[in-house]
Formats: C-alpha cells, structure tokens, sequence
C-alpha cells in the first residue's frame, strides 16, 4: 500500500468496500455490523466506519461488489481484487485529474493510462500448467502471453502430454495447459524496477543494487526498450528506428523519375497550351548555355577618366 500512496499522496483513512457480488443494503446504522442480503442467503462481516459523519449508503441502496460503503481513499489493491482492473484504472484516472483541475492544469487522461498500464504490467502465476513458470511467481504480461501462445500452438498442432498417474500407475495422454495468473499493482518505484533491463532499472533508483543483483545472476539486457537505447546513444527502436525497419536494402542507383528529364521538358509540361513554345523554335538545353557562359568574354570596364 505505500506503493500506491506514494502514487496518490498522503495516508488516510481507508474506504470500505463492497466484496460480495449484487446485494441490498438494508441496514445503514453506525454499528460494527452490517446485514446483506442476498436471495435468501443473509451474510454478516464486520466494516470499520468512522466515529463521525454519514455514510454514502442508505436502508434500500442498491450496491455492487467493489462500491464504497464509508467514505475515504479506496484502496486500489482491493478494487483490482473485486472490481477488476477496469476500475483502477477510473479510480486513479478520475481522483488524478481532479487534482490537477483544481489547479487550472488541462492535462490528456492518456498520459495517467501510461503510468497504470505501467503499473499494472506484471502478473502473479496461480496455475504455471505446462508453462516454465512456478505457482506465485512474479511474471511480465508479455512473457506469460508469449509462453500460452506456444501451448496453444502446441495443442493445434496436435502434441499430447505423457505422464503416468501416480494413484493408477496408468499411462495418460492430456492436452497441454496454459498457465493461469492474478493482476497485480505495482507502484510507480516497483514497477520501474520491475523492469526486464537491468539499465532501465539502475537509471531510476537503487542503481547499487540494482548493478549487484545483475552482476550475480548473471543477467543480460537485450537492449528491447526506449531507455536502455537512448542510455548508451543506440537509435531506439521506435519508426524508422525499428529493426524491421532498418534491414531494408535501398537502391541508391535507381534515382527519381524527374531526375532523367531535362529543365525543358519539365517546362513545357507545366506551361499552359497558349505558352507552349512553336515547334520550329529550338531551346538550348542546360550543357549548351553552361558551354555559352564559358566562351563567352566578360566585358572590360569603361575608363572613368
């Protein structure tokens, strides 16, 4: 949670929310206990309120899993467990712009995306499958999308698992897995440092250990991002930048079209029909009046005296 606070600004005290999916509210007295009722299941679960002040539900209020009950900052981990990361993303983007509003600041909501999608880039592994992942390892999204694409490959192409059942002792054949992961949210300092390049990583901060932690595993940056490039002066990998890119051959033979047509024929094809010239006129060409200007004899200048 101080990742996040150090995201959004002070400690306060936090709101509560919503955890159980499409209920009724129908008790909203300043007690330890609330009543839900669902169907014709009633569930009880204690909610801290504050000593004072009203609370933003009501007997009758219609309530969904991660809607606030008492007022205060949420906190963004619980809203990405119950509501999804749909709704960080309008919690960060809505309480962030209020801020800068406040002070006349104009500011596009794409640059706060940026910073959550950042924020939101890693994945905790809940079933590694038959991927090279380990139950609650810490992977980027790209790296577990990568892995599940060659599983799905590998079931299109038609491979089977074999293994043989431990209670059985039978041989089995299965499909391969993908693995399964949870969202997690970084904040701004861990999501840096999170980062596949340990150049990125170490530009940012705690570069000593950082630099350490590389150097003992041995780690190597393959140099994928806009920092790491832009650190050693390489050309980042961005446009023209982008290796595809900078593969092609160019034919530096093979010139313009215009480039083998003459000034007069450019001329001509430009000038309207009453200003083309008359066929029997001839006009010298660009080498004939460059011959001209030097044979020509530059005149002496007139004695003054």
């Amino acid at each position: 949670m101080a990742d996040v606070q150090e995201f959004l600004g002070g400690k306060k005290t936090e709101a509560a929310l919503e955890k159980i999916v499409g209920q009724k509210f129908t008790t909203a007295t300043l007690t330890v206990l609330r009543k839900h009722e669902v169907e014709h299941v009633r569930v009880y679960y204690p909610i801290l309120v504050p000593p004072i002040g009203n609370l933003p539900v009501k007997a009758g209020s219609k309530v969904i899993q991660g809607d606030p009950l008492t007022y205060g900052p949420r906190d963004p981990h619980e809203i990405l467990e119950l509501a999804g990361a749909g709704a960080v993303y309008d919690y960060f983007v809505e309480n962030l712009q209020s801020v800068y509003k406040a002070q006349g600041v104009d500011i596009n909501d794409k640059h706060i995306e940026v910073i959550i999608r950042q924020m939101l880039r890693k994945r905790q592994i809940k079933e590694p499958g038959d991927t090279p992942f380990l139950p609650g390892q810490i992977v980027d999204r790209f790296q577990l999308r990568r892995e599940n694409e060659k599983v799905r490959q590998a079931i299109q192409a038609g491979k089977m698992i074999k293994y043989v059942d431990p209670m059985t002792s039978e041989n089995v054949e299965r499909e391969p897995r993908e693995a399964t992961a949870n969202w997690i949210l970084l904040g701004i300092t861990e999501a840096s440092l999170a980062t596949e390049s340990f150049l990125s990583a170490a530009s940012f901060q705690k570069t000593t250990r950082v630099l350490t932690e590389a150097a003992v595993r041995g780690k190597k940056d393959t140099l994928v991002g806009l920092k790491e490039n832009v650190i050693i002066g390489r050309l980042i990998p961005a446009g023209t930048g982008v290796s595809q890119y900078r593969s092609l051959a160019v034919d530096v033979e093979r010139g313009p079209a215009w480039a083998h047509q003459s000034l007069t024929a450019l001329v001509e094809a430009e000038a309207p029909e009453e200003l083309q010239p008359d066929a029997g006129l001839a006009f010298p060409s660009l080498a004939e009046m460059a011959a001209e200007e030097a044979t020509s004899v530059p005149e002496e200048p007139e004695d003054e005296s």
